[in-house]
């Protein structure tokens, strides 16, 4: 075979794998929009919770907004500290996806990824700035089950030079009373 031809269909082979890959993360239709709409719902102030799942109002503080005509969600850890960090929650097409502005100074993005539970929320590592995922320290992937309205277990994963080096568990539970939020 000619270099050209070599090329060409190696180029092929590489847009016919990124097609796939795009593809194969959409959701059923409407799974994300749903998964979407329950952390649209966390609108809201939480704590960690004790063993008995009880607040501990001096522990972690987790907020929750809406911003962008309700396209986004934001999430503050450690609200109002110099070491707050957000992260979004948004739709981009048919995939639920988020960016964690982490204090460390990177920002991974990370894709949703199939589950069998309509309450459990999984997101892997997709893209990243200010870093370099095979070197970099950096949240790799996240896990959130939605025990009821009140109440969030959220499993983080830090990564650094390639593995995983590092699992955050945190339940956290709603500081007042469930108010809708209009959605």
């Amino acid at each position: 075979m000619k270099p050209t031809t070599i090329a060409a269909l190696a180029l092929a082979a590489l847009a016919a794998s990124c097609s796939s890959y795009k593809n194969h993360h959409v959701r059923a239709e409407g799974a994300s929009d749903a998964h979407f709409k329950m952390f649209k719902e966390l609108v809201g102030e939480w704590y960690v919770v004790d063993e008995n799942g009880d607040p501990d109002p001096d522990s972690l503080m987790l907020s929750y907004e809406l911003t962008a005509s309700g396209s986004v969600v934001v999430e503050r850890v450690f609200p109002g500290e110099d070491y707050e960090m957000l992260t979004m929650y948004y739709m981009d097409g048919g995939n639920l996806m988020l960016t964690h502005y982490c204090s460390v100074g990177n920002q991974p993005t990370m894709i949703e990824m199939p589950t069998d539970s309509q309450r459990v929320v999984v997101f892997e590592f997709h893209s990243g700035t200010n870093m370099d995922p095979a070197e970099s320290g950096h949240m790799h992937s996240a896990k959130f089950e939605f025990l009821d309205v009140d109440r969030l277990r959220s499993t983080w994963s830090y990564w650094q030079d390639g593995a995983e080096t590092g699992v955050e568990v945190m339940d956290v539970a709603r500081i007042e009373d469930h108010e809708e939020v209009g959605i």
